[in-house]
């Protein structure tokens, strides 16, 4: 009789609980739901405006960024004023090299679909889809920014038959006009909320100084303000002289104008809101919503009426189990009894807190396992190959005979052993590694009958960061092996820095004047950089490889090795590192 008496008290209490805030709640929002669903409106719309405000802002910024790289870039300014000057091969090359960073720009920012540089001097060759010549354009450009605009200038070229919002930058060298640089979007992409869904109870409207910009595909039933009613919203806002704000606007139905203007370029975007329409759909969802929470309020009130009573008293020690879990209690284990469905779910509780258990401690002792034996293997493998090459350089200098030649060899080598082998310090600082370095290129000038010259230009206070061990050293040695060496003659390798303060990057670049690489040897050395470093196989790249892995596990998989070489000149690599990890590391 108590344990029936409870759960038909529990059932009655969750009853009543349950839909006096309902009934209250239904009463209360008929009275205010007007206001309220007007306050809730302006708020959403607010937000959502502001949202495109700021795609509209990030998206001019990326336009005026890039003006900004391309029209203060003053090979390409001297192109196009003396283009005509340089030879035939000159033009090539340039071209090709600044339209293809030009695409590259273009693959940065997808919405971006034209960047067009037209040339006021005539002689000067075409690279679609980037250089044309002037002769092209026929519209006049009183204006930067233009919207709705079609090109004239590539009728042939697909995207630019779609209207786009285009900028136009008139290019200058001392005042004198040597051509245009037009960047070009989609509306659709750069005005999104002017290409609605269909049935959107919002209606968004664009102006330029005080003119409206139409959506060319908008009909105009589908927009519940005339042309006249827009003007005279757009006069009203106008006399308000505010950057945003919001104002009723009563023509036949309710609306609610919300605007917001962007002064830096003359640009107002204006949110129409029907409110007739939103409220209704608002009350109707409301009926909707209190009907099905009567209906599932009465079954709750049965079925916890007939399940309430079997369930309280065996369900009291899971509950306990799984506060034990939730405070980290692992070893915890629930006795099985009661129902079924309770005994399943004891059943199930205890394998799953054992399994959740056995996971963790081995996800804890695989990741260290894995951890150290990558690095492990890494560094044994460097250690392997470059000793094998300096036990040679020995060989050959007592092959020699010359006996301070071979001092100073063991000497140097001496240092550079013990460097090696000091594997307890995974990191070293950037002076440690170049004094290593400037053994090896010491021992390399005593083996062979050229000179290498190394220049190192470092500033003084990044000699103190911490960097992996190992990491410039294979570097060098490539330089040496597969660029220097086959030359035969004397050589330079230079050592210096650059830091991208915005990445916290730290770039270390190598750059040496051996035999350089073609396009395809360039390409698979790149690839190889992607492939996880093995022991066993081949050595070419082995020391990149091992150099990528390392940055990967001690920095992430964005941090990516960067190389360039030109065929007879030479290979620049740029190795980044964590400038702020690295100095951290140091203390500093």
């Amino acid at each position: 009789m108590a344990k029936n008496s409870f759960s038909q008290n529990l059932s009655k209490i969750i009853f009543f609980i349950t839909l006096l805030p309902v009934v209250v709640g239904s009463i209360v929002s008929v009275i205010f739901v007007q206001e309220k669903n007007e306050d809730n409106l302006i708020l959403s719309e607010q937000k959502n405006l502001d949202v495109q405000i700021q795609n509209i802002e990030y998206s001019t910024d990326i336009f005026y960024r890039i003006k900004s790289v391309l029209v203060s870039d003053s090979n390409l300014s001297q192109f196009l004023l003396n283009g005509d000057d340089f030879s035939e091969l000159e033009v090539t090359y340039f071209l090709r090299e600044k339209t293809s960073a030009i695409e590259q720009i273009m693959f940065m920012y997808p919405d971006i679909y034209g960047i067009h540089i037209f040339a006021a001097n005539t002689k000067l060759p075409e690279r679609w889809p980037v250089f044309f010549s002037e002769e092209r354009l026929q519209n006049s450009f009183d204006k930067q920014w233009q919207f709705n605009f079609i090109s004239t200038a590539m009728l042939s070229y697909e995207p630019s038959k779609e209207l786009s919002v285009c900028f136009t930058q008139d290019i200058k060298v001392k005042n004198r006009h040597v051509g245009y640089l037009q960047i070009s979007s989609r509306m659709e992409n750069f005005f999104p909320f002017l290409y609605p869904e269909k049935n959107e109870p919002v209606n968004n409207f664009l102006f330029y100084k005080g003119v409206r910009i139409k959506n060319a595909t908008e009909k105009t039933n589908s927009v519940t303000l005339s042309e006249l009613d827009l003007t005279e919203i757009a006069e009203k806002i106008n006399v308000l002289d505010l950057s945003n704000g919001v104002i009723k606007y009563r023509k036949d139905r309710g609306h609610i104008i919300i605007w917001k203007k962007i002064p830096n370029q003359d640009l107002m975007v204006v949110t129409d809101c029907p409110i007739s329409e939103i409220h209704r759909q608002l009350q109707l969802l409301m009926a909707v919503s209190i009907l099905i929470i009567v209906v599932v309020i009465i079954a709750i009130f049965f079925i916890t009426r007939m399940t309430a009573g079997r369930m309280l008293n065996d369900l009291n020690y899971l509950l306990i189990g799984l506060t034990k879990v939730q405070k980290g209690d692992l070893n915890v284990r629930i006795p099985i009894k009661g129902t079924e469905e309770l005994q399943d779910t004891a059943i199930a509780f205890n394998k799953t807190v054992a399994l959740l258990k056995t996971s963790i401690e081995n996800i804890k002792i695989e990741q260290q396992i894995v951890t150290k034996t990558e690095i492990k293997a890494m560094q044994n493998q460097i250690n392997a190959h470059f000793l094998y090459n300096v036990l040679e350089t020995i060989k050959m200098q007592a092959e020699l005979a010359d006996q301070d030649d071979i001092v100073k060899s063991i000497t140097l080598i001496g240092q550079m052993t013990h460097y090696c082998l000091r594997w307890e310090n995974v990191f070293v600082t950037l002076r440690e590694e170049l004094e290593y370095i400037r053994s090896y290129i010491a021992i390399l000038n005593i083996r062979n009958d050229y000179q290498i010259k190394l220049n190192i230009n470092i500033p003084s206070k990044l000699e103190n960061c911490q960097i992996p061990k190992m990491l410039i050293q294979p570097v060098v040695e490539n330089a040496f092996m597969h660029g220097i060496e086959h030359k035969g003659v004397d050589s330079l390798i230079e050592i210096y820095t650059s830091l991208d303060t915005s990445s916290e990057i730290l770039w270390i670049n190598i750059r040496d004047y051996g035999v350089g690489m073609y396009l395809d040897e360039l390409i698979k050395l790149r690839s190889q950089l992607d492939i996880p470093f093995k022991e066993k196989q081949n050595t070419h790249g082995l020391g990149l490889q091992n150099i990528q892995q390392r940055l990967i596990v001690f920095y992430g998989k964005e941090y990516k090795i960067c190389i360039d070489s030109v065929p007879d000149l030479g290979t620049l690599v740029r190795i980044p590192i964590h400038y702020k990890m690295s100095t951290i590391r140091n203390g500093e």
